[in-house]
């Protein structure tokens, strides 16, 4: 069988996938040593907080390749963290409850933006249960402004709820506030996704 080759490079696609994968991982592994993310990463470890998004994912799924690493934190620990970025002059986009740190590859968000995050906050250790992941995705897949990503939401919550250990009625502990009114919807979701029905959002 013949590979199709790359136009400009002249490699095989499986050659061009292996050297982007290394490129990653050089970005990741160099951000990592970066003084300022040691800083961020030891404020964000002082306070109470939660691994969310594709690093949480990859203790309970196929790992995959991003930069990015997210966590909900304390109230106080994001005060602590904004505080700190201005004093330090680090480059943060502050949408108000979630600072993006993007040369640190880091996202923050506080934990009481939202109370599905705030319950997961209050129960989950470092790294959540799937279920709690799975609330957290949720919460992010209903979200109009996540735009595009909502996709990628919507694929990690379905890989979580396949799981063979997955507890679907720990998910409804996780959904309070507001969003417990939702439940009756999360609950078909899960039970369509779990017998390979067609979903939609």
């Amino acid at each position: 069988m013949n590979r199709r080759r790359h136009p400009i490079a002249g490699t095989s696609c499986d050659a061009d996938v292996e050297v982007m994968v290394k490129r990653l991982r050089s970005a990741v592994a160099e951000k990592e040593r970066m003084p300022e993310r040691q800083e961020l990463i030891e404020l964000i470890d002082s306070g109470k907080h939660v691994l969310i998004g594709a690093k949480a994912m990859a203790y309970y799924t196929q790992p995959r390749f991003t930069e990015d690493t997210d966590y909900i934190v304390s109230g106080q620990t994001f005060a602590r963290i904004r505080k700190w970025a201005r004093q330090k002059g680090v480059a943060a986009e502050d949408l108000g409850l979630v600072l993006r740190f993007r040369s640190l590859a880091v996202d923050v968000i506080d934990g009481r933006s939202n109370p599905v995050l705030k319950e997961i906050l209050k129960h989950e250790a470092t790294r959540p249960c799937p279920e709690a992941l799975a609330a957290a995705k949720y919460v992010s897949f209903i979200n109009q402004q996540r735009g595009e990503r909502r996709l990628q939401d919507v694929a990690d919550f379905a890989r979580l709820v396949v799981l063979s250990s997955f507890d679907r009625t720990k998910v409804q502990g996780y959904m309070v506030g507001e969003y417990a009114a939702q439940w009756p919807e999360v609950d078909k979701l899960i039970a369509d996704i779990k017998a390979g029905r067609p979903i939609t959002i």
